[in-house]
């Protein structure tokens, strides 16, 4: 579930972003208000597994987030993502979605 302020969105990741569990999380993550210069924070504490479908909406989140010259940022990044995100090609994503601002 979301919590959201004025101009940011903070969405907690679950244990498991697989094919299997994608769904929830792709809901949530439409009901994201993408305004101009919005800031979602994704916070990945409780990250244990991420495969590609989790990576897409990931990605494309972001790309959304960027058109709207809003900020990305994922929070608490477990070494799965890193593992998910450099087996994908995304290790630039991965550094500039976890870099401290």
């Amino acid at each position: 579930m979301q919590l959201e302020t004025e101009n940011k969105v903070i969405l907690p990741l679950p244990s498991m972003l697989t094919m299997e569990n994608i769904e929830e999380f792709f809901l949530e993550a439409r009901k994201i208000n993408i305004s101009e210069g919005v800031h979602v924070e994704i916070n990945a504490a409780e990250l244990d597994s991420i495969t590609t479908p989790g990576l897409q909406v990931l990605l494309s989140l972001a790309r959304s987030v960027a058109q709207a010259n809003g900020q990305f940022q994922i929070i608490s990044a477990p070494p799965a993502l890193k593992d998910a995100c450099r087996v994908m090609g995304l290790d630039s994503e991965y550094d500039t979605w976890t870099r401290k601002e």
